[in-house]
């Protein structure tokens, strides 16, 4: 059980690699027991994926780059999709980006060939990622 938000993950296999992809929306909130909460959740996530050698977490982490969760994935070899933006570019609020709280994290055997930021407030109040990948 990861908290009350719903997660979704499938595994499959591309040019011999075995891969699962997370989509995440971790819990808002600026208080302490509000990020204690997100750190908890993303343990569990990457508790979930700890046998897989590919692994790709995508969605709305309500945190940002300096956070426990980021250093934490870090930590645990994932790297952040922002690292080839040059930046870490903000994603929130859609229509006049303040802070940067959506992220595409990867681990394993997969290059991060490009990646940009694309969409208005017509579809989300967050903008898009969207990258290319050398998997």
């Amino acid at each position: 059980n990861i908290g009350n938000r719903i997660i979704q993950y499938f595994d499959f296999v591309f040019n011999n690699k075995d891969i699962r992809v997370v989509n995440i929306h971790l819990p808002p909130g600026k208080k302490l027991k509000d990020k204690e909460r997100r750190l908890k959740h993303i343990k569990k996530i990457i508790r979930l994926c700890k046998k897989k050698k590919n692994v790709i977490i995508l969605g709305d982490f309500n945190d940002n780059e300096k956070s426990n969760i980021f250093r934490y994935m870090i930590k645990k070899g994932y790297n952040s999709v922002h690292e080839i933006l040059g930046e870490y570019a903000n994603t929130y609020p859609c229509d006049n980006p303040e802070e940067c709280i959506d992220f595409i994290m990867i681990k394993g055997n997969i290059k991060i060939e490009k990646a940009s930021l694309f969409g208005d407030s017509n579809a989300s109040d967050h903008k898009g990622i969207k990258v290319t990948l050398d998997i």
